[in-house]
């Protein structure tokens, strides 16, 4: 789980992306059908560091969705006799060494989805420039 927590606090726009993604279709479900004081529960959370954490760790493929959004686009493969391996493809990452179990191969494929993530999310140069040329004007 630390190394969940690191992650989150190594990638910050990341963090804040995944973060509004789950909090977007946690309030999609409502209805309205549903009381108004559950409507208004549903509405006020929030998704902290921890169980955003515990999310990562027990169900990385539901951040699949996250990342293909931003055409990140994470495969898992079974090679026979060798085990699960990530592949992000060209220009992201060559594939992984071999997982004994899907999920290992699901999480730290996750782990490298976020960097690469973090570093779109990120604003450019020319957009900082531009920033910055704006406020002198």
């Amino acid at each position: 789980m630390k190394q969940v927590i690191k992650l989150l606090n190594d990638n910050p726009l990341s963090k804040n992306e995944v973060q509004k993604w789950f909090l977007n279709n946690l309030v999609k479900t409502i209805t309205e059908e549903m009381p108004k004081e559950f409507q208004e529960f549903v509405k006020a959370q929030t998704v902290d560091d921890a169980k955003l954490a515990v999310m990562i760790s027990e169900g990385p493929r539901g951040l699949f969705d996250i990342f293909d959004n931003h055409k990140i686009y994470i495969n898992i493969v079974y090679q026979d006799e060798r085990g699960f391996v990530w592949d992000m493809a060209h220009p992201y990452a060559n594939p992984s060494i071999p997982y004994t179990n899907r999920k290992k191969a699901e999480t730290k494929a996750i782990f490298k989805a976020f960097e690469l993530l973090e570093d779109k999310l990120k604003p450019k140069k020319d957009d900082k420039n531009k920033k910055e040329k704006g406020k002198k004007d």
